[in-house]
């Protein structure tokens, strides 16, 4: 990764963006071809669908996210390559650079958004609650009647 920008802020908030969407829409997901028959009986679940241009494997799924980091955090570093491993694939790495699969378009995964497919509804990144500023809270404990805090 190469920082485009000198402000640890904006930095500091796409990485955040980041991990969130790998958090809250990758993390026990299901992977799927968007045209797959089987989405349809998807829908009455509520696990979240990536919904991929082919079959899911480990190169195409590194080529999505290869391209959705990039979209999240579009002028403030720039992604030259990810690699990914799975342990269904045999801890096979798959690395993907912009040399290796382009995929243009307009697909949710060329967006800065937290989506991972074209069909359901996402919420805008200022719904999604994430604090930029570190915000210490301070515990009381410690003492313990007789007994001084070493």
């Amino acid at each position: 990764m190469i920082a485009e920008v000198i402000d640890d802020d904006a930095i500091r908030l796409g990485f955040k963006k980041v991990k969130h969407f790998i958090n809250h829409y990758i993390k026990n997901s299901i992977l799927i071809k968007y045209d797959n028959p089987l989405l349809t009986k998807l829908n009455s679940i509520e696990t979240n669908t990536i919904q991929l241009p082919e079959e899911p494997h480990d190169f195409i799924f590194a080529s999505v996210l290869f391209h959705k980091f990039s979209a999240i955090l579009e002028n403030t570093i720039t992604i030259t390559e990810i690699t990914i491993d799975s342990s269904i694939g045999d801890r096979v790495k798959y690395t993907v650079n912009t040399g290796k699969q382009t995929l243009g378009g307009n697909f949710w995964w060329n967006f800065d958004s937290p989506e991972t497919n074209d069909i359901d509804v996402f919420p805008s990144w200022n719904d999604v609650i994430i604090h930029n500023k570190f915000e210490p809270k301070i515990v009381l404990g410690g003492i313990n009647g007789n007994r001084s805090v070493r």
